[in-house]
């Protein structure tokens, strides 16, 4: 009987025992699939997590190279990134609808997590930042007659090029203008009225969405704080009653470096600026550098001469017999460029004369756009799940 019993009791616990490693492979097998579902899930998260930082990536890469060319379109395709990939694509749009979408690492059998942002940006631009696009900036026209020229050059490699390069773009509010014979090496934007001459611009021809703020090219407290009364020689060539500077024919004039405060300008004769430092010269009144003269900067860099137009809403005519390098800026005037100039013109009106030699070359110093900031608009993401 005892036996029998102690027979039995083996085979219950046998079949206990089998229950239980059964109950512990199934809970095994269930604790298995939720840590493997875990460890699945956290992997698809940083995974997703690179794809997000690398469509960023690539929507800041697309942005920069709108902030170096506001015509830019092309866009990337799968171009690498931290281990996976990016891909952007632009809309004809002014300004363009930017969508980048980010790959992550590839993982053997589980591929690659997928990504996408996008945002209309909202283009902004203050003309009076340190640099440009800009050869010509005109609040209401930016005008260029044949044979006048618009292009660049490299202030690095020569200060006085015998070539010129492409790159130098022009801006107008209102109305851009070209005639037969004009050459415009970049691009032309306008937003009221495209008079530009087919196969005068080497670039594209915009028709912009937005405008540029003008600088503000007034400085009230200079009209005191100027150095008018010591840094020009000799004396004679300032009248202080009516602040008006005078290089008469046959004269010469000089100035040192430092801020001056004019209502005039007449240059019959030669005005020399100092090689050293920065000459600024703030003008009420307008400029006049007309016939056998010439106004020369010894340094030959035009961001070491400037001239900023107040309240004048003359003409301002730069007619001179030898090159001039300088950032030419008037709020209200105008401008008539007869000459060859290095540096930059931003005006009312900026006019490039039908008169052979007569051109704006743009340092590249200039033209990068500081002044210019694509702020992120309406934002928008997504992802796909593989």
């Amino acid at each position: 009987m005892n036996k029998l019993f102690s027979r039995k009791s083996r085979g219950v616990t046998l079949v206990l025992n089998l229950v239980a490693l059964a109950v512990f492979a199934i809970l095994g097998v269930v604790v298995y699939g939720a840590i493997r579902s875990q460890v699945r899930e956290a992997v698809y998260n940083e995974r997703l997590a690179q794809a997000h930082y690398i469509a960023e990536a690539g929507f800041e890469d697309a942005l920069h190279s709108l902030y170096l060319d506001p015509a830019w379109r092309a866009g990337f395709n799968q171009k690498s990134f931290a281990g996976g990939y990016y891909t952007v694509s632009l809309s004809t749009n002014t300004p363009p609808v930017i969508t980048a979408t980010g790959y992550s690492a590839n993982i053997a059998l589980l591929g690659r997590a997928v990504k996408t942002v996008g945002a209309t940006p909202v283009f902004t631009y203050t003309a009076g930042g340190s640099g440009s696009g800009f050869a010509i900036i005109g609040d209401q026209l930016a005008e260029v007659d044949g044979p006048g020229q618009v292009n660049s050059y490299d202030p690095t490699v020569s200060l006085t090029p015998s070539s010129f390069n492409s790159g130098a773009h022009i801006w107008s509010n209102k109305d851009a203008k070209t005639t037969a014979g004009a050459t415009v090496n970049g691009n032309v934007y306008y937003i009221n009225k495209n008079n530009t001459v087919a196969g005068t611009v080497l670039g594209t021809v915009i028709d912009s969405t937005y405008t540029l703020t003008m600088p503000n090219t007034t400085c009230a407290a200079c009209a005191a704080a100027n150095i008018n009364s010591t840094g020009i020689t000799p004396a004679s060539c300032y009248a202080a009653g009516t602040k008006d500077l005078t290089a008469a024919n046959g004269v010469t004039c000089s100035l040192v470096s430092g801020v001056y405060y004019f209502r005039n300008i007449t240059v019959n004769g030669t005005l020399n600026v100092t090689s050293t430092g920065t000459v600024t010269i703030y003008f009420t009144g307008a400029i006049s550098m007309d016939g056998t003269c010439s106004v020369n900067s010894s340094s030959k860099i035009p961001s070491r001469l400037l001239f900023y137009g107040g309240s004048g809403t003359s003409t301002n005519v730069i007619n001179s017999s030898a090159p001039l390098h300088a950032y030419l800026e008037e709020s209200s005037g105008a401008w008539n460029i007869s000459t060859p100039v290095y540096g930059r013109v931003w005006g009312k009106n900026v006019t490039v004369k039908n008169v052979a030699g007569a051109a704006v070359h743009v340092d590249l110093s200039a033209t990068t756009p500081a002044g210019v900031d694509w702020s992120t608009g309406t934002w928008r993401q997504s992802y796909d799940r593989p």
